[in-house]
């Protein structure tokens, strides 16, 4: 058993040394292949947190978090720098509250404030 090993030990040396040019050219395509893979990573997560502080990320977050609006089938989109509201509330405060969530989110830009108020009749 120990012939055989000490056998082997030394054929894996002679075989690394014989092999040392290609195995030096793995490594390294192995390492810049990573070095890609990360880099991608890397824009990819930049991408992700740039769209997480845009202002309609900013605005959908505060519509979800607000209690009524929630609720409500509100559209936000963007063209250039304006925000885009689109949907139906129920009451004059709801779409005055949209609109001022708009407008912290987006406190540079133009907000058009489509949102139709539908009006219920009580009785």
């Amino acid at each position: 058993m120990a012939r055989r090993l000490r056998y082997g030990t030394a054929r894996l040396a002679r075989v690394l040394r014989s092999d040392q040019d290609r195995l030096t050219a793995a490594v390294y395509v192995g390492a810049s292949t990573m070095m890609r893979v990360t880099e991608q990573v890397f824009a990819a997560v930049r991408e992700m947190i740039a769209k997480s502080h845009s202002p309609i990320a900013k605005l959908r977050r505060a519509l979800g978090q607000d209690d009524r609006l929630r609720e409500r089938p509100i559209v936000v989109d963007a063209v250039g720098d304006t925000l885009l509201l689109q949907g139906v509330v129920s009451d004059d405060e709801e779409w005055r509250r949209a609109d001022l969530l708009a407008r912290d989110a987006s406190p540079d830009g133009t907000v058009r404030n489509l949102l139709r108020v539908e009006h219920h009749a009580e009785g």
